[in-house]
């Protein structure tokens, strides 16, 4: 290798702000094969704290890593309280959703396992070439919406 590989610094990172009706703040880095986002999530007012959306699911491999804060998650029909520490695996097409738990903003990394084309703006800025804009989001069988057919 002769060519020097790109460094990126977190504060030069473009980010995005206009999910969660502004509470959220998210940016990304990706490989060939992999997406991370790094965000941060303000909960809803304390006695307000609930979803936001419907359950939803994408054909990807989804690692979930709580480094500050508490996360409510709702995933396959079951609820789990993932704190500051915790991490867990959701598999590709498992319906999901959740929010952010507590007083303190929710500070997480999410994994991707292929590349999410639904998530190719947060990482336009890298200077890498990898061939690709990232797999579909949505399998074209079912809306990735709502639970597919039986």
């Amino acid at each position: 290798m002769t060519q020097r590989l790109p460094v990126y610094r977190f504060s030069e990172i473009p980010k995005e702000t206009r999910l969660h009706q502004g509470r959220m703040s998210r940016f990304s880095l990706r490989t060939k094969n992999a997406q991370i986002v790094f965000a941060t999530i303000t909960p809803q007012p304390k006695g307000r704290q609930t979803y936001h959306r419907k359950p939803h699911d994408h054909p990807h491999d989804m690692m979930l890593i709580v480094m500050k804060g508490a996360m409510h998650m709702e995933i396959g029909g079951l609820d789990y309280e993932l704190r500051e520490g915790s991490a867990m695996v959701i598999p590709a097409f498992v319906m999901h959703r959740g929010y952010a738990l507590g007083d303190e903003p929710a500070s997480l990394i999410e994994i991707f396992a292929p590349v999410r084309a639904d998530y190719i703006h947060l990482v336009e800025y890298q200077k890498e070439d990898f061939g690709d804009r990232g797999q579909p989001w949505v399998k074209k069988e079912y809306d990735s919406w709502n639970p597919p057919p039986a």
